[in-house]
């Protein structure tokens, strides 16, 4: 009887100084979910947190998909105020987290945990969830631990074998951000 890990690494990024994304291409169709566990910090300079975003492509692509093929939901709180919701319908930047950034203090990182359900499967779409959260100055002043949980949907029906992440608003990842790729069996 063959065993089977049932987590293996595929890919790991850490942060020696300043980069602008990630980018994993290649990625072996040998596993029933990926799972990226992410720890960073962007160089967002007005304002304390940044969205994590995140682009899929198969071979098709060259790597990734960056056309209006995605729609997300995000549902987030910072423990003072109400909850609140937003979204993107067939937007080409679908965000999957938030991340703290260097404005908010040198020493924090947000972090997020996300699944790709299923991504070798060609007989449908791809759904991606995260669930995350960040040290963060609300606007320039009050500081509050926030809570992101987070879906996209990649209309394409290919396999999945290039994923990037990249922040929305600032230019790139801070040194010290890391980022696993991890390959998940039942």
């Amino acid at each position: 009887m063959a065993v089977i890990e049932a987590i293996s690494t595929v890919y790991m990024e850490a942060f020696g100084a300043e980069a602008s994304y990630i980018i994993w291409d290649d990625i072996p169709d040998t596993y029933k979910h990926l799972e990226i566990r992410v720890s960073g910090q962007t160089n967002r300079a007005t304002y304390g947190n940044d969205a994590l975003e995140i682009r899929m492509g198969d071979d098709a692509d060259s790597p990734l998909d960056v056309g209006g093929n995605y729609s997300y939901i995000t549902l987030e709180t910072d423990g003072t105020t109400s909850a609140f919701g937003h979204g993107g319908v067939n937007t080409s930047i679908p965000r999957i987290g938030r991340l703290t950034s260097n404005t908010a203090n040198a020493a924090n990182f947000g972090m997020a945990v996300i699944t790709v359900m299923d991504y070798a499967n060609t007989n449908k779409s791809t759904t991606v969830l995260s669930m995350g959260g960040n040290w963060t100055a609300l606007g320039t002043t009050a500081n509050s631990v926030s809570a992101t949980f987070n879906s996209v949907m990649w209309y394409d029906t290919a396999a999945v074998n290039a994923i990037s992440l990249f922040c929305e608003d600032g230019t790139g990842w801070m040194r010290g951000s890391c980022a696993t790729l991890y390959g998940i069996n039942d």
